[in-house]
């Protein structure tokens, strides 16, 4: 079958664009690709953009009159944590807006200096909708400069038998809201843009 998604760059600038470590918009290798995932009806993840690249890619959606399913596969909010790395408002309600899916992260570093459920709790408040868990685990022995001892995600984030227990420390949060954060708008979304897609 085809893509799920595709990510337009990582951290740093490519053909199509830049990262979150640095300032390109899009490119016109960018453009094409946004052309061929529209064509080829393959979501848009905006995860790792530079705010340039996101809001070129956006407008050029738009100018081209594009019907593009967006997400954010692995983000948090900008709102709660200040960093490039993490979604500021107006890209995360245009995700929202689109039927789109946020993917909540667990790398401490994006967290902040509070905690994950900071971030999960501002986003049912503004995208009840589109939230998920988006984990974004990763062997860091695999990615040049990382030490392999690295820990990037939080003691009880640190793999995924954290979901249950995750869960239950949600105690501020209603059933719904955890079960929509959990499953239920990760299967809207797969239902809605992927499994019905020709």
């Amino acid at each position: 079958g085809k893509p799920l998604y595709a990510s337009i760059t990582w951290r740093d600038e490519n053909r199509f664009g830049g990262g979150d470590k640095c300032d390109k918009g899009l490119t016109t290798d960018g453009e094409y690709l946004i052309d061929n995932l529209v064509e080829h009806g393959i979501t848009l993840d905006l995860t790792h953009t530079c705010d340039a690249l996101a809001t070129d890619a956006l407008n050029y959606i738009e100018k081209r009159g594009y019907t593009c399913s967006l997400m954010a596969s692995h983000s948090l909010f900008r709102d709660v944590n200040d960093i490039p790395r993490n979604l500021p408002k107006d890209f995360a309600s245009r995700i929202a807006e689109q039927g789109g899916l946020i993917g909540l992260n667990f790398i401490a570093d994006f967290i902040g200096k509070g905690s994950f459920l900071d971030h999960a709790e501002y986003g049912l408040q503004h995208y009840p909708e589109s939230i998920a868990f988006g984990a974004d685990y990763f062997y860091s022995g695999d990615i040049p400069g990382i030490p392999e001892d690295y820990t990037p995600y939080p003691h009880e984030l640190s793999n995924a038998s954290c979901y249950q227990p995750l869960l239950s420390t949600m105690v501020s949060f209603s059933d719904t809201e955890k079960e929509t954060l959990a499953f239920k708008n990760a299967a809207r979304f797969l239902d809605r843009f992927y499994f019905r897609q020709p």
